[in-house]
């Protein structure tokens, strides 16, 4: 099956290595424009550079996700060099490195911020510019009101 994502505009976060590597070739591919995130632009580039070797169109934006400034800036520059944004692939994540029951304080709130809350910013901030450009690709849930959390 052949997807055709032109004149798509992406943005893949944790997309130097594995699943968010491959969803950004992929996406690409199929001839979106990839906005490709990594902790380090060095890292993004690796897969942009893939991409653009392949005739593919892709640029690197870098954000520790623990960091809600970064974030925003980094989001901020994604949807703005891609004048909007239709996809957004949360991918980025992390896990402890101890057995659950010696994780620290700060190793578990490292993992809540990238896991958890890094997700949740930039699908706020991403669905917050699709809404307004009236296209894109998101969880109905988030996009539209209609769609509320029931207990």
């Amino acid at each position: 099956m052949k997807i055709d994502l032109s004149n798509q505009r992406a943005l893949v976060t944790g997309a130097s290595s594995g699943i968010g590597r491959a969803c950004a070739l992929a996406f690409a591919e199929a001839g979106a424009v990839v906005a490709v995130h990594a902790r380090s632009v060095e890292k993004a580039i690796l897969t942009v550079d893939e991409i653009t070797a392949g005739g593919g169109k892709a640029f690197a934006v870098e954000a520790d996700l623990n960091n809600p400034a970064e974030i925003r800036a980094m989001c901020s520059e994604a949807i703005n060099t891609l004048n909007g944004i239709d996809i957004v692939m949360n991918n980025a994540g992390i896990h402890g490195i101890s057995p659950a029951i010696q994780t620290d304080e700060r190793q578990w709130s490292d993992m809540l911020d990238v896991n958890l809350n890094a997700p949740r910013l930039i699908s706020q901030l991403s669905v917050e510019q699709m809404i307004n450009q009236g296209r894109g690709f998101a969880p109905a849930c988030i996009a539209q009101s209609r769609y509320r959390l029931r207990a």
